[in-house]
C-alpha cells in the first residue's frame, strides 16, 4: 500500500490529480524486486511537512509535488537507479529533491513507512515506461 497525499499539511501523517500507474511485469523485475514487492509495505509520500502550504504552479497545472509525481513515473525521471523499476523510495527521494528545489524549500515532501510498519522490507514498485 502506497498512500500518497497532496495537501497542505499532509506532513502530519509522517510525524513520528492522480496518474495511472501500473506495476511492472515479472519479467521486467529481477528476483529481489520480487521478493520486495512480495513482502508487505504500507507506506506514505506527503507533498510537504505537517506544517507546510503545498504550491500549485506545476507540470500540466498541477500543484508541484503532483506535477514531479506524474513526470517522475510517465517520463521515468523517477529511476534514480536506472534499472527500468521505480521503487517507492526512489519516487519519494525524486520528488522530495525537485519540489524542494523548486519552492526554494518552502515545501518539502515526505517519505516514510507508516508506524508499526518500519521493519517491514517491502516496496511499491511501478515499471518505466518504454520510450
Amino acid at each position: 500500500i502506497l498512500l500518497i497525499v497532496d495537501a497542505c499539511y499532509s506532513g502530519l501523517l509522517t510525524a513520528s490529480r492522480s496518474a495511472t500507474l501500473e506495476t511492472p511485469p515479472l519479467d521486467q523485475v529481477s528476483a529481489r524486486y520480487r521478493q520486495l514487492a512480495d513482502e508487505l509495505a504500507i507506506e506514505v509520500i506527503t507533498a510537504g511537512g505537517k506544517d507546510e502550504q503545498v504550491q500549485d504552479g506545476g507540470y500540466k497545472g498541477h500543484s508541484v509535488f503532483t506535477g514531479f509525481l506524474i513526470r517522475g513515473l510517465e517520463q521515468g525521471e523517477a529511476d534514480l537507479i536506472p534499472d527500468g523499476v521505480i521503487t517507492s523510495e526512489e519516487l519519494g527521494a525524486y520528488v522530495w529533491e525537485k519540489v524542494k528545489e523548486q519552492t526554494h524549500s518552502r515545501q518539502n515532501p515526505r517519505f516514510c513507512k507508516l508506524p508499526d510498519y518500519e521493519d517491514e522490507e517491502g516496496m511499491v514498485l511501478f515499471a518505466v515506461p518504454r520510450r
